[in-house]
């Protein structure tokens, strides 16, 4: 204030102070929105990996209808899968919430994919693997979990890593329709403090934190199959 006054005594125009936006009061909850991402999509996955199964399972005569219906999912955008649903859906009289229409997005979208490589997997297997075991006197239950699975596990982890993976990233774009995680509490963040480079960082970082782990874990299992004989080079 003295400062100010002599300033003024003397002549000389005061330089106006910048003042920087202050950080909102929802900062405490920037990990919350980004936990609640990732929790929904672990639901998703097991969500999506259940359904794939069943379809892939199921014989009946609308089966081709169904691998159309993935056929279409996986060859769509997600976003537009998201906004079918979360605006679409309203006008047949269903309602959902936004975080509701955003689980039920990735769901369907993950499972699009995740039957595809159950398919591939189980398809994977010699027939002669499925006779044998019956022939031994094992039940279906059994040849599933002792025969087939052990022998679907190579070609069915990292490919659904990737998957997970894929849906972690996927989780980004729910924020779209008002969903509060990661990037739209970024966004809340950036507005307030007009420092983009810093939280768009911050949430790179925690993207990365999040899904390297899972890649490394992919290429480790990858090279410990190929050790094994159990994937090609």
């Amino acid at each position: 204030m003295q400062r100010s006054e002599a300033a003024a005594s003397r002549g000389r125009p005061i330089a106006p102070r910048r003042r920087e936006a202050p950080l909102p009061a929802s900062v405490p909850s920037y990990r919350v929105g980004f936990g609640a991402a990732l929790i929904a999509a672990a639901i998703n996955a097991v969500f999506g990996l259940i359904i794939a199964w069943v379809l892939v399972r199921l014989k009946f005569p609308g089966r081709r209808v169904l691998s159309a219906l993935i056929d279409f999912v996986r060859a769509t955008p997600f976003m537009v899968q998201l906004f079918a649903i979360y605006f679409g859906l309203p006008a047949t009289g269903i309602k959902l919430g936004a975080l509701t229409s955003a689980v039920l997005a990735m769901a369907i979208h993950s499972a699009a994919y995740l039957a595809e490589i159950l398919k591939t997997s189980y398809l994977g297997v010699p027939i002669g693997q499925h006779l044998a075991a019956r022939a031994l006197g094992m039940s279906r239950l059994e040849t599933l979990r002792h025969v087939v699975l052990p022998q679907m596990l190579p070609g069915l982890t990292v490919p659904t890593l990737n998957t997970i993976v894929a849906m972690v990233k996927d989780s980004a774009i729910v924020s779209v329709i008002g969903v509060h995680e990661l990037m739209l509490q970024s966004q809340e963040l950036i507005g307030a403090t007009f420092r983009p480079m810093e939280f768009y960082g911050i949430a790179a970082l925690l993207y990365f934190v999040v899904t390297y782990p899972m890649l490394l874990a992919g290429r480790a299992l990858e090279r410990r199959y190929q050790r094994r004989g159990l994937l090609g080079v």
